[in-house]
């Protein structure tokens, strides 16, 4: 009976179903950062320095240690669990952590040592991304090139370095699992 419909009448159609539109499903979680042992146990791990500064009586104190509280560790009194954002204040710091360690890591650092692994600028940005962020990728891949390119912005190969290094550890990828 449809068709005879559609036949005498050219101008009538079915009408289709309605779709709807598809909404991405959520896959995994959301991204958290490590705790502060963590990042300071990461980041001595990498660099071989720890974060430290001399106190008033000219002893080395760990400011991952002394600013935990401001870095969301819990005391146990107002707070059980670590706040684990990444927030403005735990970035601050953890930039304030990556230029001091970098820095120091870059004037104590040899080939062989903990930035400059190799003689190669390529292979050692490519050693320098496994270690910090896990990744290894090919010697021509074009990831790479932004971190070529803060290299080759410094005067000197160790501060290159030491600017590769800060970028490295801010970068998400090295606090975020």
């Amino acid at each position: 009976m449809i068709w005879l419909l559609l036949a005498c009448n050219p101008g009538a159609s079915i009408e289709q179903v309605a779709t709807v539109e598809a909404t991405p499903l959520a896959y995994g979680r959301d991204k958290k950062r490590m705790n502060i042992d963590q990042v300071a146990a990461s980041i001595e791990r990498v660099t071989g320095q720890s974060w430290q500064e001399l106190d008033e009586s000219g002893e080395q104190v760990q400011l991952f240690e002394t600013l935990s509280g401001s870095l969301g560790k819990p005391d146990y009194l107002a707070a059980t669990e670590e706040d684990l954002a990444p927030g403005l204040l735990f970035q601050k710091f953890l930039d304030d952590a990556a230029r001091s360690t970098c820095i120091a890591a870059s004037e104590s650092s040899d080939v062989g040592d903990f930035l400059m692994l190799t003689e190669e600028p390529q292979d050692n940005l490519r050693a320098l991304v496994l270690r910090f962020h896990g990744h290894d990728w090919p010697a021509e891949d074009a990831r790479l090139d932004p971190w070529l390119n803060l290299y080759g912005v410094s005067e000197t190969p160790e501060r290159g370095w030491a600017l590769v290094c800060v970028g490295l550890i801010t970068h998400p990828d090295f606090y975020t699992y």
